[in-house]
């Protein structure tokens, strides 16, 4: 009897994580922010700046179309968005839609594509005044998903985020958009 629970155990660990179809899978994120540039336009200037390194933390939940095709929602916070040259930073709210394409490489492996286009809203320092840039987002990136057993699952991913953000200021029309490269781990679990 011990050495069937052992093989029962053993079976189980090796299940990859399966998402069938109407079923539901949801992940947390921490994601590092190598590469961006932070851009503003408006009343007369024109400037954009490469950004020093950012982290961001995420979430996914996601619903599955069918064994390919999952569907879903992705928000993520990012904090120490700002220029190399300046010491004071900003933070982004994103929240997006994540359509994700999954392609099984073996049992336990699966590699992803996504797309998520959404709202992001920034919150700039006190000496940007009263600036609140929000707007349109679009993500893309790939990334690999390992199945450690029937229910849990580890992914990590490369994406880039494309902002459109902006607003009005004493009438006066601006844009700050936000380019974002981010790399992250994750862990998550099918339901």
């Amino acid at each position: 009897m011990k050495n069937l629970s052992v093989l029962t155990l053993t079976v189980a660990l090796a299940v990859p994580a399966v998402a069938s179809a109407g079923g539901l899978t949801a992940a947390a994120q921490v994601q590092l922010i190598p590469v961006g540039t932070l851009a503003f336009e408006g009343g007369g200037i024109d400037t954009s700046e490469s950004t020093d390194l950012a982290y961001g933390i995420g979430a996914q939940v996601d619903y599955w179309v069918n064994e390919q095709i999952s569907v879903g929602f992705a928000p993520r916070f990012v904090l120490n968005l700002r220029p190399d040259s300046e010491t004071e930073s900003a933070t982004q709210l994103d929240l997006a839609v994540r359509a994700q394409y999954n392609h099984p490489v073996n049992d336990q492996v699966k590699a992803f594509g996504f797309l998520a286009p959404g709202y992001s809203i920034l919150s700039l320092p006190e000496e940007a005044g009263d600036l609140s840039p929000k707007g349109l987002i679009i993500g893309l990136g790939a990334g690999v998903r390992y199945g450690v057993n029937d229910k849990l699952f580890v992914q990590g991913e490369a994406g880039y985020t494309l902002g459109f953000q902006g607003g009005t200021e004493q009438g006066v029309d601006y844009t700050f958009k936000s380019n974002l490269l981010h790399l992250g781990v994750g862990l998550g679990a099918a339901f």
